[in-house]
């Protein structure tokens, strides 16, 4: 059990990080984006 147990563990740290990765470089993307795109955002959204 202790082994099965492991290789869970194992398994799902690997596969969190393979989705936070990945996940949190684009969010740090689109808020770098973000930042230069607000002004060109507000009008379409407000419309």
């Amino acid at each position: 059990m202790s082994l099965y147990f492991r290789h869970f563990w194992l398994s799902a740290i690997i596969i969190s990080l393979g989705i936070l990765l990945p996940a949190g470089l684009y969010i740090l993307r689109q808020r770098k984006l973000a930042k230069k795109r607000e002004r060109r955002l507000l009008l379409p959204l407000s419309m």
